[in-house]
């Protein structure tokens, strides 16, 4: 079990990132694009008078969940993705 921990890990390290980065670039893009044209839509629609099922404190905690969600995937996939950034391995040396 532990290697399946230190091998799913491995792509946090500086100096690793996913073999297929633009493919998973691209689909951190049309997420954050999704969701902000979710987002607008929604007002769109509440402007132009369609009844939205929802209280406003149901719509905050949707927009809450959805956006930590979303920051989260953001972050792992920009960690993930890039050589350059990162943890520093154990046995790397402190500068």
């Amino acid at each position: 079990m532990s290697d399946i921990k230190d091998a799913a890990l491995t792509i946090f390290h500086e100096g690793k990132a996913l073999e297929n980065s633009a493919t998973w670039k691209n689909r951190q893009l049309l997420g954050n694009h999704l969701a902000a044209l979710l987002a607008a839509l929604i007002f769109v629609a509440h402007s132009l008078g369609y009844n939205i099922p929802l209280d406003q404190s149901q719509i905050t905690l949707i927009g809450s969940v959805a956006g930590g969600l979303l920051a989260s995937a953001n972050s792992f996939l920009t960690v993930a993705t890039s050589c350059k950034i990162g943890i520093k391995p154990r046995n790397a040396a402190i500068a």
